[in-house]
Parts: structure tokens; C-alpha cells; sequence
């Protein structure tokens, strides 16, 4: 049986994964030499799984039934490259607000009503140009929060 931590994590890349104008979503993969193709251009997503802490215990009645309160924070990588910048420019755009709208659709991830994810961009290029093709990048890192409850530790 998974832990709520890999179900949630499953779970919001395959929520992103299915978000119009976002490639598919893959689980800790480094950045590859060549892109995937994906609407004209290339595209490139991956969800690191990150790390999580305990942010408190909140108390049953027994120590047995308490709950942890933890908050794991998940980066997701996404990278575009094409010739056209304006087309790639257009295309990243779209991908970011996709993942928005995805997140605000379902905040919960379906999991549980426990559940609050949270989006936030840390970094964004444009001048990384891809040696093999000699396209620039196009790259954002976001960091995504998810809190929830869990008897478990992680």
C-alpha cells in the first residue's frame, strides 16, 4: 500500500499530466539532452519528489490515533525549447497557466478533503540554449506545496 506522501505525488502528476497546454509529467527524471515533441515545439516536465517535514502532531485520543501535520514541498521542472521563441514563449505561458487552473480546480487532488496544494514559481529563464540543437530554453522551477494529514510521519 502506498504512503498518502506517493499517492499524493502520483496523483498530482497525473492531475498535471492531464491539464491542456502541460506535456506529460514524469517523476524525478534529469533534464534530457533532446526534448520530446509537444505542440510545435519541445517539452520537458518532471516532478521531484522533494522533501517533507512534520509540521505538527495533533493528539487522539490516544497516541496511537494522532495525526501527523506535514507539509512536503515537490519541484516541477518544466522546460521549452523551439526555434520560434514568440510560438515557445506562447506555449510556456499556456503551460503555467494550465497548471494553475489544475491545481484550483481540485486544491484536494481527489485524495482527501485534507489536502491543500500550493503553487509558486521560483525561477524562470530564458537564456539556457540547448547545445545539441542550439535552441534557448524556456525554463520555469515551481515549487509545490501540498499539507495534509497522515497517522505516518511521510
Amino acid at each position: 500500500m502506498p504512503t498518502k506522501t506517493s499517492e499524493l505525488l502520483t496523483t498530482l502528476a497525473a492531475t498535471l499530466s492531464a491539464a491542456d497546454h502541460c506535456p506529460t509529467v514524469v517523476r524525478n527524471q534529469v533534464l534530457p539532452a533532446e526534448l520530446t515533441s509537444f505542440r510545435d515545439i519541445y517539452a520537458f516536465a518532471t516532478l521531484n519528489d522533494g522533501d517533507a517535514q512534520v509540521t505538527d502532531r495533533l493528539l487522539g485520543t490516544s497516541i496511537a490515533d494522532g495525526l501527523n501535520e506535514i507539509e512536503h514541498n515537490a519541484i516541477l521542472l518544466l522546460a521549452f525549447e523551439a526555434a520560434d521563441e514568440s510560438v515557445r514563449d506562447s506555449v510556456f505561458d499556456d503551460a503555467l497557466i494550465a497548471i494553475d487552473d489544475a491545481i484550483k480546480a481540485d486544491p484536494t487532488l481527489g485524495v482527501s478533503d485534507e489536502v491543500d496544494v500550493e503553487v509558486t514559481v521560483l525561477e524562470q529563464e530564458s537564456a539556457l540554449s540547448n547545445p545539441t540543437t542550439g535552441l534557448v530554453f524556456r525554463i520555469a522551477e515551481l515549487t509545490v506545496t501540498m499539507t495534509f494529514q497522515s497517522p505516518r510521519a511521510f
